[in-house]
């Protein structure tokens, strides 16, 4: 760390091994810096709950519902699925100051990720697993704002995250209908 004049070292530059000297440009130090706060920003305002919610495919060829738990519908859980495997469930949160998501043992990368089109996500060990936005479930069109008869919503979550109930008949109106893919999970329902 340089002190800013000419043979005059900061007392930090010395830290570590005695015989060797650290140079370190506060200028890229800050520029460094600022990058992961606005990094840090720009997650907070474009990673939600809510654009998580849905089917991906990971890198590895896993399909991942993304969906709030039954039992704590606040929480989401990542459910990783690929024949003939048992599925994998993972939790998935965000740290409380409403910066980093984690998912298992990764965390988000926001420099490469771009919400509801592709996550990055960043283990450890520096292996990367990619997730790819496929499909809505009813869970996360009810969460968009998207009125669903109350017969279609998965289970118990649509009551716990007060998504709104609407008459089947309100669909019977003759309007032209939009269509959107949708992926839904099938387990127990047989």
């Amino acid at each position: 760390l340089s002190t800013g004049l000419p043979g005059k070292l900061s007392p930090l530059a010395s830290l570590g091994q005695k015989s060797k000297v650290l140079s370190v440009s506060l200028d890229q130090l800050t520029d460094e810096l600022r990058a992961q706060a606005r990094d840090k920003a720009m997650l907070r305002s474009t990673v939600t709950a809510v654009s998580l919610l849905g089917c991906w495919v990971d890198s590895a060829g896993n399909t991942v519902l993304v969906e709030s738990d039954a039992s704590a519908p606040k929480q989401l859980t990542a459910k990783l699925m690929k024949p003939p495997r048992k599925d994998i469930n993972l939790s998935l949160w965000q740290t409380t100051d409403g910066g980093a998501w984690h998912c298992g043992d990764a965390v988000l990368d926001p420099r490469a990720s771009s919400p509801e089109q592709r996550l990055s996500w960043v283990f450890r060990d520096g292996s990367v697993s990619t997730w790819t936005w496929k499909a809505f479930t009813l869970e996360a069109l009810s969460m968009r704002g998207l009125l669903l008869p109350e017969d279609t919503l998965p289970h118990a979550a649509s009551a716990a995250l007060g998504a709104p109930a609407v008459p089947s008949s309100h669909f019977d109106d003759g309007a032209p209908q939009e269509w959107v893919p949708v992926c839904m999970s099938l387990h127990g329902a047989f």
